[in-house]
């Protein structure tokens, strides 16, 4: 009977643990095994995010297309500028974007991006818009920005290893990877941080 009472207290000790453990309240940083299914969802899903960050952004109605000159949706005063987000894109508000990268991307990592992305900033007499903006119910992306990334990385999950830094609440790994379409393997280093109750992408994986 002791026996049997001791077995069921040490379950339920490595079942509250395990939970502390995820969630940053442990001082050792989790195993592999424990945050892996978190590091493949997060990278997948920063392929979207990472096409708004660096990569081609959003559809738009391009200027001197056909449907354009159609409907007269530009004048000399903002098309040299910005062009529409296409209505069929799958983001076509300032918030649905912010939405999309804070789910994937921690609040530190994403505000070295915010200015760029959203408000813009001037260097010396030079002026670099912002990416996007949303005036009249209508999203706009910027003619400037060409894309900084238009390749695809591929993580090989299965040689995911734990890396310094790591602790509870912030965990490296390195995962063998190449590009697309390309045989060399290059081993990158992935950072998640855990904020407000979930895990989130501290590095870029592009």
């Amino acid at each position: 009977m002791k026996i049997r009472i001791c077995s069921l207290l040490i379950a339920l000790i490595l079942l509250f643990c395990l939970p502390a453990t995820l969630s940053g309240c442990a001082s050792q940083p989790p195993e592999v095994v424990q945050i892996y299914d978190i590091v493949v969802d997060l990278v997948e899903r920063s392929y979207a995010a990472n096409d708004l960050l660096y990569g081609y952004g959003l559809p738009v109605i391009a200027i001197g297309s056909e449907w354009a000159e159609l409907n007269y949706i530009y004048n000399d005063s903002d098309y040299a500028d910005y062009e529409y987000v296409s209505e069929f894109s799958s983001h076509v508000s300032v918030n649905a974007i912010k939405e999309t990268l804070e789910s994937v991307y921690s609040d530190d990592f994403l505000a070295t991006y915010y200015t760029s992305l959203f408000d813009g900033f001037l260097v010396g007499e030079e002026v670099f818009r912002a990416r996007y903006y949303e005036s009249n119910e209508w999203l706009y992306q910027s003619v400037d920005n060409e894309p900084l990334v238009t390749w695809q990385r591929i993580y090989d999950y299965s040689t995911m290893r734990l890396t310094k830094p790591s602790r509870a609440d912030y965990v490296s790994v390195i995962i063998d990877t190449h590009l697309e379409g390309e045989d060399e393997i290059l081993p990158v280093t992935i950072s998640i941080t855990y904020e407000d109750g979930a895990w989130y992408l501290d590095t870029p994986t592009y």
